[in-house]
C-alpha cells in the first residue's frame, strides 16, 4: 500500500474511531440488551439432551473407576481429578489424559506446567478487562473440588474453582470407534461482574471480585509422548497437512498455533497492522489434528464449536518435556479499544463471552491404519458419516479441461475507469471451438471478469454482463454453446464483499466491528466492506434468476469463506453463527445451480456439490514444521473435485504441476484472447502470460499428461501416501494405480520403470508384479 493511500485510510479510520469511542458505551448497552447470542448455544442441532448435575448419579469409589465399555474400547475416569484413560483392545494400548508417573518424575517442567501436564482442564482467566496475560487454572488448583458424576455411556467431570468462583463440565461419551469429549456451554459459569456505588454517586466495577474465563483446553495432554520415549509425530494442520517429529533436534522455542478458518477480523484494526496481518496470517483450513506414537495414533476432530478455536502443536522443550496436541478453545477475544484520532488504544479483553457447546472426536487407530494416511482415512469418514458427503463416481471420460478465462478488467481513466476487454464471449466461443476439434469431450470453464466492470465489477452490482464482451445476450450464447459441446461453464462471483455504496447501505447491509464501525478488508486504498449475513441473503436471491435465465452450471464463489463477528446492534451475530449461514447459503447456491467452486476450501464450506482451488494454500512457514503432506486433500479426493491454481499463473509451474499430481488434483489453465500486456495497468491483475495463442497448445499437451495418469482415480479415494526416495514420493488409490513423482535431478527406477527427473509416472494396478 502506497503512503498516500495508506494516510487516506487512516484519515477514514480516524473519523470512525472518533464516532466509535462516543458510541462505543451506547452499543455495549445495545448489545446487552440485544441478547445477542454470545453467551447462548447456537448449534444448527443439540449435540446431546441437556442434562444438568442434579440429574445425575454421583459416582462412588476412589482412584480410577470404569465408566464405559464396548467391544473395542474402555473408559476410566479418576474420581480425584477427571483424568481418564481409554484402553484400545486391539493389543491393550492404554491412551492416557496424563503421563503415567514415572514420566511425570523426569519432567523437569516448573510446578505450573507440572500440573498442567496432569490435568484434563487447563482454564485461563483474568481478574480485569484490561489484563491481557491470563492465569492458569487447571485440577490441582488450591480449593478446586472435583465431582464425578454418571453418565449414559460414559461420565461428567464437574469443576469448581472456588477461590475463583469458576465452574465447568466435561462430558466423554463412549462410542465404538471413538471418544467423545464435550464441554457444555450451559454448564460454565463464572462470576458475575459487581459494581459499587460511592458517596458522589459514582458506580464503578469492583476489580477485586472480578474472575473472567478467556480460554480453556480440553485433554491437552492426551496421549502426549516424551521426547525420547517413541517414534512417531504430531499432524497439524497447517496448509494440508504437517508433521513435527518426534527426536528431531528443535532449534526453536516455538508451538505451532493455527485459527481454525482463519482470524476474526471483527477485533482487529488497521492501526495496529492487526487487520492487514489477519488478513494475510495462515490458517486452519480443516479442524483435525493427530498424534502418532509407531503403530498407535489418534485423529481428533472438533466436531462443534471449532470456529472459536486454535489448533495448538507443542514439541518437547516448549513448555514440557512432551510432544503434544490440542484443541484451544476461546472464550473472550482480546482486542485494541480506540480512544482518539490517531489509532491510540487500549489492549483489553471483551467483556461478553462467546459461549457455545464445544465437542471433540478422538478417534484411535492402530497398525497400518496409524500413519497420516490413516487418519486422512477416517476424516475423510467422518465427513461422509457427519458432514454427509458422498463417493463421487468415476469418470468414464477422465478429467475435465480445466479453464479460467478472463474476460474483462479496469484501469484508471481521466475521467472515469476505462474498460480493458480482455476476451469477448465470442472470442471465448472460438476457444470452446478449438478445444472441441481437437477432442476435448469434457470441459469447465470459470468466466472471471464477466460483468460490468471486469475484475474490478462493483459487488454487489454483478449484472449486467459487460457491454464491451457482448453483453447479456452474448454470455447466454456462450452459455448455450458450450452446454452444445458437453462443457460446463462457471461464473466467477463474491458474495461476502461490497465494493460500492450503491444499493449498499452501511447501517443495515454490512458487518460492524467491535469499535461499531463498518468492517473494510479493503487493501491498496480500496475499500471492500463485508455484507451482513442479511444483506447476502438479500442480494442471493436478488441475482439467483439471473444466473438460472443464463443456465449456468454454478459459480464460482470466492467469499463466503471469511469469519468475521458482526456487532450491529440490530442483529448482532458471532462466528459460530455466520458459519451456519454461510454452510447454508453454499448449499443452497449448490442445490439452485448445480454446482459451486471454493477458494482453498475451508470445511465448514463442503457439502454436496462442491469442488475446490487451490485447497488449503496457506502455509505458516514455521521451522519448527519437518514436513508437509497431503492430509487434507487424500480425505478429500474422492468426494469432492480440487484442482491447482492455474498452470501459467504458478510460481514455479515445473514443480507445482509436479505437486499438484502428487496430491491428486486436477491443473488448470488461465487465458485471455488478447496479449497479457494489456493488463499491465489494470487495477487487478493475477496473470503473468495469458495469450490464448500461445498457451493452447501447451494446454492440450500438459491437459493429456494428467489426464493420462489422473483420469482413471478421479473417483478413487487415496489410501496411500509415502516417500519412496529421496525427492520421490508416491501416491496410492483404492484401485491400485500409482502416482510416483519424483522431484530429484536424475531418473528413479520403479517397478521396472523409469521416472524421469521432475516428472512423474502413473503405474496402473494391473502393470505391477
Amino acid at each position: 500500500m502506497s503512503r498516500s493511500a495508506l494516510l487516506r485510510k487512516l484519515k477514514i479510520g480516524a473519523v470512525l474511531a472518533v464516532i466509535a469511542v462516543a458510541l462505543f458505551g451506547v452499543r455495549m448497552l445495545l448489545v446487552s440488551q440485544a441478547n445477542i447470542g454470545v453467551s447462548q448455544e447456537t448449534s444448527a442441532q443439540p449435540l446431546h439432551e441437556a442434562v444438568t448435575n442434579d440429574r445425575l448419579k454421583r459416582m462412588e469409589g476412589s482412584g480410577l473407576v470404569r465408566a464405559a465399555d464396548n467391544a473395542n474400547l474402555s473408559l476410566s475416569i479418576d474420581l480425584k481429578d477427571g483424568n481418564i484413560e481409554v484402553l484400545d483392545k486391539a493389543g491393550g494400548f492404554v491412551w492416557r489424559s496424563k503421563p503415567a508417573k514415572e514420566e511425570v518424575d523426569k519432567d523437569a517442567s516448573n510446578n505450573l506446567w507440572k500440573n498442567n501436564l496432569q490435568s484434563p482442564l487447563i482454564v485461563e482467566y483474568v481478574k480485569s478487562y484490561t489484563e491481557t496475560v491470563p492465569t492458569f487454572a487447571n485440577a490441582f488448583t488450591p480449593n478446586t473440588k472435583v465431582t464425578v458424576y454418571e453418565m449414559t455411556n460414559g461420565a461428567r467431570a464437574y469443576y469448581e474453582f472456588e477461590s475463583i468462583g469458576i465452574k465447568m463440565a466435561v462430558d466423554y461419551y463412549l462410542h465404538d470407534d471413538h471418544l467423545e469429549v464435550e464441554v457444555p456451554h450451559y454448564m460454565i459459569e463464572e462470576p458475575a461482574d459487581v459494581y459499587e456505588t460511592d458517596e458522589q454517586g459514582v458506580t464503578t466495577l469492583d476489580s477485586s471480585k472480578l474472575r473472567k474465563i478467556v480460554a480453556y483446553n480440553v485433554l491437552p495432554f492426551f496421549g502426549a509422548a516424551q521426547a525420547g520415549s517413541s517414534q512417531g509425530y504430531l499432524m497439524v494442520p497447517d496448509g494440508p497437512g504437517a508433521l513435527i517429529r518426534f527426536g528431531q533436534n528443535k532449534t526453536y522455542n516455538l508451538n505451532f498455533t493455527g485459527t481454525v478458518y482463519g482470524s476474526d477480523l471483527s477485533y482487529a484494526n488497521s492501526f495496529d497492522s492487526s487487520l492487514y496481518a489477519g488478513l494475510e496470517e495462515p490458517r486452519a483450513f480443516y479442524p483435525a489434528f493427530g498424534l502418532n506414537r509407531g503403530d498407535r495414533s489418534m485423529l481428533a476432530v472438533i466436531h462443534s464449536g471449532e470456529s472459536g478455536a486454535d489448533i495448538v502443536g507443542s514439541p518437547a522443550g516448549v513448555n514440557t518435556s512432551f510432544y503434544n496436541a490440542y484443541a484451544h478453545f476461546k472464550f473472550r477475544e482480546k482486542y485494541k479499544k480506540l480512544t482518539d484520532l490517531t489509532g491510540a488504544g487500549v489492549f483489553l479483553y471483551a467483556d461478553f463471552s462467546v459461549n457455545v457447546t464445544r465437542n471433540i472426536k478422538y478417534y484411535l487407530l492402530h497398525g497400518e491404519k496409524s500413519n497420516y494416511a490413516g487418519m486422512a482415512e477416517t476424516y475423510r469418514s467422518y465427513l461422509m458419516k457427519e458432514k454427509g458427503l458422498t463417493k463421487k463416481p468415476e469418470r468414464e471420460d477422465g478429467l475435465p479441461l480445466e479453464l479460467r478465462i478472463v474476460g474483462g478488467a479496469e484501469k484508471d481513466g481521466f475521467l472515469a475507469p476505462a474498460f480493458i476487454p480482455m476476451t469477448t464471449f465470442g472470442q471465448a466461443g472460438g476457444m470452446l471451438d478449438y478445444f472441441r476439434q481437437n477432442g476435448i469431450r469434457s470441459m469447465n470453464v470459470v468466466y472471471e471478469g464477466w460483468a460490468d466492470g471486469g475484475t474490478s465489477v462493483r459487488y454487489p452490482n454483478r449484472f449486467p454482463a459487460a457491454s464491451r464482451l457482448g453483453g447479456t445476450k452474448g454470455l447466454k450464447q456462450f452459455v448455450e454453446q458450450a452446454r452444445s459441446f458437453g462443457y460446463k461453464v462457471l461464473l466467477e462471483d463474491d458474495h461476502m464483499r461490497a465494493l460500492t455504496g450503491k444499493g449498499v447501505s452501511e447501517r443495515n447491509d454490512v458487518v460492524r466491528n467491535i469499535q461499531n464501525a463498518p468492517l473494510d478488508i479493503g487493501e491498496k486504498g480500496g475499500r471492500e466492506l463485508v455484507l451482513n449475513a442479511n444483506a447476502i441473503a438479500r442480494f442471493m436471491e436478488r441475482s439467483m434468476p439471473e444466473y438460472l435465465e443464463l443456465q449456468i452450471d454454478g459459480i464460482q464463489e470466492r467469499g463466503l469463506g471469511v469469519l468475521n463477528s458482526d456487532f450491529n446492534a440490530s442483529l448482532p451475530m458471532n462466528r459460530e453463527q455466520i458459519k451456519r449461514k454461510y454452510e447454508a447459503y453454499i448449499a443452497a447456491m449448490a442445490k439452485e445451480l448445480g454446482a459451486v467452486r471454493l477458494w482453498r476450501g475451508m470445511a465448514f464450506q463442503l457439502t454436496g456439490g462442491v469442488s475446490v482451488e487451490n485447497v488449503a494454500g496457506d502455509y505458516s512457514f514455521s521451522p519448527i514444521i519437518d514436513e508437509v503432506v497431503p492430509f487434507y486433500h487424500m480425505a478429500l479426493h474422492g468426494l469432492a473435485d480440487y484442482i491447482s491454481v492455474p498452470y501459467n499463473q504458478m510460481d514455479e509451474p515445473e514443480k507445482e504441476l509436479l505437486k499438484a499430481v502428487e496430491y491428486g488434483a486436477n491443473v488448470g489453465f488461465a487465458v485471455t484472447a488478447e496479449k497479457t500486456e494489456l493488463l499491465k495497468d489494470a487495477k487487478q491483475n493475477r496473470l503473468y502470460s495469458s495469450a490464448f495463442d500461445i498457451w493452447k497448445e501447451d494446454i492440450l499437451k500438459l491437459y493429456g499428461k494428467v489426464n493420462a495418469a489422473l483420469g482413471g482415480v478421479s473417483g478413487s479415494f487415496i489410501t496411500g501416501h509415502e516417500q519412496i526416495g529421496r525427492d520421490v514420493f508416491r501416491t496410492t488409490y483404492e484401485n491400485g494405480t500409482e502416482i510416483v513423482c519424483n522431484y530429484s535431478d536424475s531418473p528413479y527406477a520403479y517397478r521396472g520403470k523409469s521416472v524421469p527427473a521432475m516428472d512423474f509416472i502413473a503405474v496402473k494396478g494391473s502393470d505391477g508384479p
